[in-house]
């Protein structure tokens, strides 16, 4: 007899009252149910405070009964390639199933963000649960959940309501670790700085966004990263970025931060700027969801430092280092899409 399977493609940031009524619904109809766990390679931020083993232990704590149903894979962000991502997607599903035909999607329109849920129609018709969503997202338990001081009566949800009793078990016990306390901080930056933005964007009446340039510096096969000092992002590598300054030109700006604010001081600054020159118009990379500072547009050069004898250049400041490109940090020490924009440049 031919097993149905299910399929779930979820972030669950974290797992609250109206997925577990999804899972419910969905367990009822099938006899596996694939939960994909999207964001799985991404770092921990505000946006994505737990891992995809975390979240799986969320899930399983709600379901213990039915552990022989679920089947959890990952998948990881391509913000730039959605084929790379529909590939990712449709291959852990079909080898989850063993490629089988007898498929039924399960999921929630929420916004121009589930557009993904079309991408599939081999899977038979969408099985959607409008309803159960309303007046809840795992936004506002986040919020709730890393800053329990910020009542707003017309937003404030208290987190403990909102999820199922093991969840909230889970998340009471992790209040202790570190990276609650890191994030927690990371999101009292955002409130204190984002506030005087929101306020000037209302006087204004247009959005705030920012501009940043940057570059995949490499040569000799190593890249270069820098590691973030600030919020959002603290310690994690990224590649060289600088706001762009008003009274500065792209390149201008650039080399000044490879040199002044990373230490890169036996760099040769003509080097860079014929590179520059050479190469034209930066890449624009602009996807609006995958910035934790807000709307961001980032101009990347790719340049490429002629191969030559003498050692690669040196941080005085610790900030920044060289690594091979057969060996770049792992995915989930990467600040927002840094990884994604390199990997996409440096097509490797």
């Amino acid at each position: 007899m031919q097993l149905k399977y299910g399929v779930i493609i979820c972030r669950v940031q974290p797992f609250h009252n109206a997925h577990q009524e999804i899972f419910e619904q969905a367990l009822k109809q099938v006899d596996k149910l694939v939960v994909i766990l999207g964001s799985a390679t991404s770092a921990r931020s505000i946006y994505n405070p737990w891992t995809p083993k975390e979240r799986e232990q969320m899930i399983t704590a709600c379901f213990q009964n039915h552990l022989h149903q679920l089947v959890f894979v990952h998948a990881g962000d391509y913000p730039y390639s959605n084929e790379t991502w529909l590939a990712q997607v449709n291959q852990l599903v079909g080898t989850a199933t063993s490629w089988s035909k007898c498929i039924q999607l399960f999921g929630h329109r929420k916004d121009h963000t589930s557009d993904y849920l079309e991408w599939f129609p081999n899977w038979g018709k969408l099985h959607e649960f409008p309803s159960i969503f309303e007046g809840l997202s795992a936004t506002q338990v986040r919020e709730s959940y890393f800053h329990p001081t910020q009542k707003d009566p017309q937003t404030y949800l208290k987190w403990e309501k909102n999820v199922p009793p093991p969840v909230k078990d889970f998340l009471l016990q992790w209040k202790s670790s570190d990276e609650y306390h890191r994030l927690c901080e990371e999101l009292e930056f955002f409130l204190t700085h984002r506030s005087p933005l929101l306020k000037l964007s209302e006087e204004l009446r247009q959005p705030i966004t920012f501009d940043c340039i940057s570059a995949t510096l490499t040569r000799s096969g190593h890249l270069l990263l820098e590691k973030r000092v600030d919020h959002p992002g603290q310690g994690q590598w990224c590649l060289p970025e600088v706001p762009i300054q008003p009274s500065d030109s792209l390149s201008k700006g650039l080399i000044y931060h490879l040199i002044e604010n990373l230490g890169l001081e036996d760099i040769d600054r003509r080097e860079i700027q014929n590179l520059i020159l050479k190469h034209g118009f930066p890449a624009v990379f602009d996807n609006p969801r995958k910035s934790q500072r807000g709307r961001t547009i980032k101009h990347v050069w790719n340049l490429a430092l002629p191969e030559v004898t003498r050692p690669l250049p040196h941080s005085t400041k610790q900030r920044a280092s060289w690594f091979p490109l057969s060996s770049l940090p792992p995915n989930e020490e990467w600040y927002d899409d840094h990884r994604s924009i390199a990997l996409e440049l440096l097509k490797i």
